[in-house]
């Protein structure tokens, strides 16, 4: 009976905040004119600048606009009244800057945002997160443990307030359709500004040192990165399969190979080591997760291991070997899908164990098929080029 009230008072809270609360202030606000130089930034997850907006962010700045990030101030670990009163605080702030901005860019699912379209004039764009397609998300996804119920991306009208969302490149539009319900029109292939940073040699080579700089050890060291996503269907619910025997896995790695661990943000702190393990991988696995970033990371690694991940996207601009650690391929196949079939979609070897995997990483070099990670690049990124920022800013905020 009291998950049932609960359930009903969650609802008709969200009723009220989704079709008056943020509306009226809306409106409210949007009795004064657009303002033209106006650019707002939504990180609703971030206490930082995210990477997905910080080019474009200094590009409007450089070019005389009014940047605003509404980053995430509610508060960590807030009770229930605490939560729902942020809740409509935080929609309510973001509807002020709606209602007068002339371009809003989001990067995720944003329920504020799909309380009404922008004003005439106005765009709303989505950049959207993850490069590519791969992984179903959003309507692929409805009515699963991964997405929300039929009923409420109706109720809520998800991701029908967008003007434009952008995409990596033109193969991937008919996912983007699906996965986004969107009209003719609204995608637009334009590539991800966060991407531009793999064309720039000065700014690939500086990550180098960057990294060298928290770990001074790594010098002149093969560098295997290992960048899992995370287990779990939401962020609060997320965490990391210990899938691997890091004993195992450090035994047999020769004195010129460092295996590094950069888990996803929403589990980076949930890997653990027993002080065994932790003697026993010594100099040999290191976890930089909480320390560089996943650009610099990524600069840096000879080899990429990952499992779902979407950056294998941006790993492929850069032309290195990738191998794929898909110990629970079925289960996540029946559970979440992909828009393709995964054995013959990723552009490296897959393991499935252990041994498997370190028999990959000693011949990932040896195994590395350039010419497939080329067809996988030009397939899915051909829109990303080093320019993308300068055209999104051109089309969507100066234009």
């Amino acid at each position: 009976m009291k998950s049932k009230l609960v359930k009903f008072i969650n609802k008709f809270y969200n009723d009220f905040l989704f079709f008056v609360v943020w509306r009226l202030v809306f409106f409210f606000h949007a009795l004064a004119p657009v303002d033209k130089k106006l650019v707002v930034f939504v990180a609703s997850c971030d206490k930082t600048m995210p990477k997905e907006y910080r080019l474009l962010y200094e590009k409007a700045k450089e070019n005389g606009y009014k940047c605003v990030c509404l980053y995430d101030r509610r508060t960590k670990n807030a009770g229930y009244f605490r939560r729902q009163y942020e809740k409509m605080k935080y929609g309510a702030e973001f509807q002020r800057y709606y209602a007068k901005a002339k371009t809003t860019f989001l990067y995720e699912y944003y329920l504020p945002a799909f309380s009404h379209k922008p004003r005439k004039g106005a765009r709303l764009v989505q950049l959207w997160h993850g490069c590519g397609a791969f992984k179903k998300f959003s309507y692929s996804t409805r009515d699963s443990k991964w997405g929300l119920e039929s009923k409420l991306f109706d109720r809520y009208k998800v991701h029908k307030s967008y003007t434009d969302i952008i995409a990596s490149g033109e193969y991937i539009v008919p996912q983007y359709t699906e996965a986004f319900h969107a009209d003719d029109g609204v995608i637009k292939v334009l590539g991800v500004p966060r991407t531009d940073v793999y064309f720039d040699e000065g700014f690939v080579n500086g990550q180098k040192e960057i990294l060298l700089k928290a770990y001074p050890g790594l010098s002149g060291k093969r560098l295997v990165l290992w960048a899992p996503t995370f287990r779990g269907n939401n962020m609060r619910s997320s965490y990391n399969d210990k899938a691997i025997d890091f004993q195992k896995l450090a035994a047999s790695l020769d004195d010129n190979t460092v295996f590094l661990i950069k888990l996803h943000p929403f589990a980076s702190s949930v890997l653990t080591f027993s002080e065994e393990e932790k003697k026993a991988i010594d100099g040999k696995i290191l976890n930089i997760s909480d320390t560089v970033s996943t650009e610099t990371a990524l600069c840096c690694a000879d080899v990429v291991i990952t499992d779902y991940s979407s950056l294998i996207f941006e790993y492929a601009l850069l032309s290195r070997p990738m191998i794929f650690y898909a110990y629970d391929l079925d289960e996540y196949e029946k559970e979440r899908g992909f828009y393709y079939d995964y054995r013959s979609f990723v552009p490296g070897k897959i393991a499935k164990n252990t041994d498997e995997l370190i028999e990959c990483i000693r011949n990932a070099e040896k195994d590395f098929d350039k010419a497939a990670v080329e067809n996988f690049k030009n397939k899915f990124m051909s829109a990303c080029d080093g320019r993308s920022t300068e055209r999104i800013f051109q089309q969507l905020i100066a234009g």
